[in-house]
């Protein structure tokens, strides 16, 4: 291989090494389990939302999640959809059970509420796992 051919390769990789730090990243969340719908938690993602890529933020971050104790494990992947930057932070949760509904409605409203509960699939439900 030629000097030109290697010169050239190592200025490709470096160029997109430095590129990937400039992308302004997108954030995303995913769980398994129960996450807890306390926005607070998030707040420094939100910061990092439409900044430059930061690995060292992005962990800082994750670690800051987790320390909440709410969650049991989690990770981070960096992906590039369409030319873009997409930071996605993997979440573990421990997984709620439902014993226990107490719906404070006029007593006229209870009956079209309960049947709405029992056709809505996505409803909560007694006996159900809690998903955000």
């Amino acid at each position: 291989m030629s000097t030109k051919v290697k010169c050239l390769i190592v200025a490709l990789a470096l160029s997109s090494a430095c590129a990937a730090q400039d992308e302004h990243c997108e954030v995303a969340w995913t769980y398994d389990g129960s996450a807890p719908p306390l926005s607070q938690l998030f707040a420094c993602a939100r910061h990092m939302e439409g900044k430059p890529y930061s690995d060292q933020a992005s962990k800082a971050c994750l670690n800051e999640v987790l320390s909440s104790g709410y969650f049991l494990a989690g990770d981070l992947k960096l992906r590039h959809p369409f030319g873009g930057c997409l930071l996605e932070f993997r979440l573990k949760a421990p997984t709620v059970l439902i014993t226990e509904m107490n719906i404070d409605v006029p007593k006229e409203e209870l009956a079209a509420l309960e049947v709405w509960i029992h056709k809505d699939q996505d409803a909560l439900k007694v006996g159900t796992k809690y998903d955000s």
